[in-house]
């Protein structure tokens, strides 16, 4: 195995991957990826190669997340996975120079001019560049009920950190519906419950001055 959560197309957040050289070939698809032990490690899903030959990599889907689906099929019969309701980037120039619904992160006054990494991180307030900047809030969902808005970056998730947009989806997606958690972002100074009960508990949004 030479690489861990990786994903063909960067805009389908189920996509985790365990990337291998070991040789696999069309057709080869739901065939077990093993260890030198005979552990199963993976199952076989795809291959990235010019030629559709096995001179490229192979992309398998990781062990521990086919017992995850495996034992909510046997559990519910199908498989139910959580929906936070919004739309994230990751903090970098390039995922933020991207339009949804005509909304250009990096086009927002606050961003506007940003040509780094760095100045982005900079003016969002944080440390690093890591976490889950929301580029936008779907109405009618926990999102929206938990306080959310546009440029806020989620850094702690359900007590985990977050790393990344897509790290934060693959939680999400982990969880089931209705399950309740609670979520840190830069925009705020301290955590509550919501004051009304729902799926979610959110931290309170800190007023445009305090940003």
């Amino acid at each position: 195995m030479s690489a861990k959560h990786r994903r063909i197309e960067d805009n389908l957040p189920y996509e985790d991957y365990l990337q291998t050289d070991a040789a696999i070939n069309p057709g080869n698809s739901g065939g077990a990826l093993v260890n030198l032990r005979g552990e199963l490690v993976g199952l076989n899903s795809a291959m990235v190669s010019g030629s559709r030959t096995n001179d490229g990599v192979g992309l398998a889907i990781a062990s521990n997340l086919v017992n995850w689906v495996q034992q909510r099929l046997i559990r519910d019969g199908v498989v139910r996975r959580g929906l936070l309701g919004i739309i994230r980037r990751d903090i970098s120039i390039k995922d933020l120079g991207q339009s949804f619904k005509g909304m250009v992160p990096l086009e927002t006054p606050l961003l506007a001019g940003a040509t780094t990494k760095e100045e982005v991180v900079s003016r969002l307030g944080l440390k690093e560049a890591t976490g889950a900047l929301v580029a936008w809030v779907y109405p009618n969902t926990p999102a929206q009920d938990a306080g959310l808005k546009v440029l806020d970056v989620i850094t702690e998730f359900d007590g985990r950190p977050i790393r990344s947009a897509h790290e934060l989806s693959q939680r999400v997606m982990e969880l089931d519906p209705g399950t309740k958690v609670t979520f840190t972002t830069t925009a705020i100074l301290a955590e509550r419950p919501r004051s009304r009960p729902g799926p979610v508990s959110a931290p309170a949004p800190v007023p445009p001055a305090h940003r």
